[in-house]
């Protein structure tokens, strides 16, 4: 009796249904599930396996840590020695974004990991118990996670610490580009920054265009660059990033001070600037301050769209809380609402936090809300998180800004460049600390009480005629130093 042929054995398809069972019994459940049911096609060909997969990144990792398996269960099916081949077949990405309709956003430990229209495995770092999948890295290749949706720029309240970073954002989420790249939107903490950015992916990906988007934190893409030295895979990362058409990193200030790092996003921008590609980044600081950075770096980030973002106002704030309760199914009366918006200046989140703890207060007692209820609750909250501010930690804060030492601002120096920052220490100090105007004095090099108050009244001035102030070698405006230093008080 003829011995039966392989390539007659069963159909073809029935051969590639018993080599993806055998691959599911050599690996580990969520292994399998990230990368053979993802944008993967197998199918036997004669006594052959064809792996095709969407992108040739993808293809780099599964030749590495899946020859073997592949090679194993296709010869305990079809028997003899088979070949394991490996091709790229785009239409499987373009496919696989049918199953994802709306953008969403995926959590990593690498920060922002953003899906592209064509979802895929979600990426991590390798791990000792089975194969290692790739760079957690943007979510370009994202992923069975938990996902949320992405914020909408029709829900960012605009106002005049904001109007330019919105209008230029808005015009980036329907053309995918500005007047000059990098977009790049810059202010203290909570002000809006990422949900700008997000708001520009959810325009994009709504356009139906289809564009590859990779967005992730400036971390997770120094982690990802390491992650490819340590295992020899640079030419993927960097096609993985660079074949993107928008690139999005969130707190490019991580960058500052670190050159090896600095090196890679250089390249990176010249190439996306030689495509004429879409950049978006994010930062606490303008790139003027990047100190640290090469000058070749920082003239890139200057030759783009440079917008900053302030604190909100106090109608922006009243805005601001009545979305978030709205969005929460709570209504609050106007007097709470009044009180909320005064009492949490600082930034969004610090309003958003107030929301949800005189939410959870309500749903959790289950009884209406009132003024005196709400000052009491929130005074509690504040209570807990106070944090006594001296004047030393105004003047480090000064000093951290300016880069000027403390002894030249308690000397009798009167050059320009100390003498300001002198004097914004010292309206600071009065601001933010229960010292009195001869103790701040006393601290700032035995100066007298009226030079204190002189000081103060000179700072209000050139706040309230938006005077520009020197810093480095450019001017910005006295109010937008007031919150960086501000900012650094709160983060110290």
């Amino acid at each position: 009796m003829q011995p039966e042929n392989v390539a007659t054995r069963g159909t073809e398809s029935d051969r590639a249904a018993e080599v993806l069972d055998g691959i599911r019994q050599r690996v580990d459940p969520t292994t399998f599930r990230h990368w053979f049911e993802g944008p993967v096609e197998l199918r036997c060909v004669g006594p052959d396996v064809e792996i095709r997969v969407g992108t040739s990144f993808w293809m780099s990792w599964m030749q590495r840590q899946f020859a073997a398996v592949l090679r194993d269960a296709a010869r305990a099916v079809t028997g003899g020695t088979p070949a394991v081949r490996f091709t790229v077949d785009p239409t499987l990405s373009d496919r696989s974004g049918e199953a994802t309709p709306s953008p969403a956003v995926t959590d990593t430990s690498a920060g922002i990991s953003a899906e592209p229209p064509s979802p895929t495995p979600a990426a991590a770092p390798p791990s000792a118990g089975g194969p290692a999948r790739p760079p957690a890295e943007p979510a370009a290749d994202g992923a069975r996670a938990p996902r949320r949706r992405l914020a909408d720029l029709g829900t960012f309240v605009v106002g005049p610490s904001n109007e330019l970073a919105f209008a230029a954002s808005l015009r980036f989420g329907e053309t995918g580009h500005t007047v000059a790249s990098p977009l790049f939107l810059h202010g203290p903490v909570g002000v809006g920054k990422t949900h700008l950015a997000e708001g520009i992916r959810r325009r994009l990906l709504a356009r139906g265009e289809a564009p590859r988007i990779v967005a992730m934190t400036a971390e997770g893409f120094c982690n990802l660059f390491g992650q490819a030295i340590r295992e020899k895979s640079l030419p993927a990362f960097r096609e993985k990033i660079r074949s993107a058409d928008l690139l999005m990193l969130d707190g490019v200030d991580f960058f500052d001070g670190k050159s090896g790092f600095q090196e890679e996003l250089l390249h990176t921008l010249r190439e996306f600037e030689r495509k004429k590609s879409g950049l978006v980044f994010t930062a606490d600081r303008h790139p003027r301050l990047f100190t640290k950075s090469g000058g070749e770096l920082v003239s890139r980030l200057l030759a783009g769209t440079v917008c900053r973002l302030g604190a909100p106002d106090f109608e922006m704030r009243l805005q601001i809380v009545d979305r978030k309760a709205e969005s929460l199914g709570k209504n609050l009366t106007p007097n709470i609402r009044e009180f909320v918006a005064k009492r949490f200046r600082n930034n969004v989140r610090e309003l958003e936090g107030a929301i949800n703890v005189l939410r959870n207060y309500v749903e959790l007692t289950e009884r209406p809300i009132n003024l005196t209820a709400a000052r009491r609750i929130l005074a509690e909250l504040e209570r807990d998180c106070l944090r006594v501010v001296r004047v030393v930690d105004v003047e480090r804060a000064v000093c951290e800004f300016f880069r000027v030492e403390a002894d030249d601002i308690r000397s009798a120096k009167r050059a320009r460049t100390v003498a300001r920052p002198r004097m914004l220490a010292m309206y600071l100090a009065r601001k933010h600390t229960e010292a009195a105007y001869s103790e701040i004095g006393d601290h700032f090099g035995g100066r007298n009480h009226s030079t204190v108050i002189s000081a103060e009244k000179k700072v209000k001035e050139l706040l309230a005629g938006q005077a520009p102030i020197a810093v480095a070698d450019r001017d910005m405006s006295v109010e937008e130093v007031v919150e960086l230093i501000e900012a650094r008080l709160q983060a110290s």
